[in-house]
């Protein structure tokens, strides 16, 4: 099976009031995580977000995870895929050790 990533967003902290603007999000919790089948890792983060120019500001309610994953820091992208993709191998060494039919049983 192929590897495959997915970056996802799972909370959002956000200060009640910035000048004008209500609900302001300022910090953001998110994760990479690769997967093969059933072996997965993930690598989480947080990061902290500038406050937002008031001639752009989307309210709280109308935010998607495509954009607020957009305002994020991007990491190294091919340097994390490439550990997760170790530490996913590395399971499925594990499971390969683990799990083998005994030599006598055939």
């Amino acid at each position: 099976m192929a590897m495959s990533f997915e970056h996802k967003v799972f909370a959002i902290r956000v200060l009640p009031q910035v000048g004008e603007l209500a609900d302001v999000v300022y910090e953001v919790d998110w994760y990479v995580e690769a997967r093969d089948g059933l072996f997965a890792s993930r690598h989480n983060g947080t990061s902290r977000v500038p406050n937002p120019n008031p001639d752009e500001f989307v309210p709280f309610e109308d935010l998607t995870e495509e954009e607020v994953l957009g305002w994020l820091p991007t990491p190294n992208t091919d340097d994390l895929q490439r550990q997760l993709e170790e530490m996913v191998a590395r399971q499925q060494a594990e499971v390969e050790k683990e799990f083998r039919e005994l030599p006598w049983a055939s």
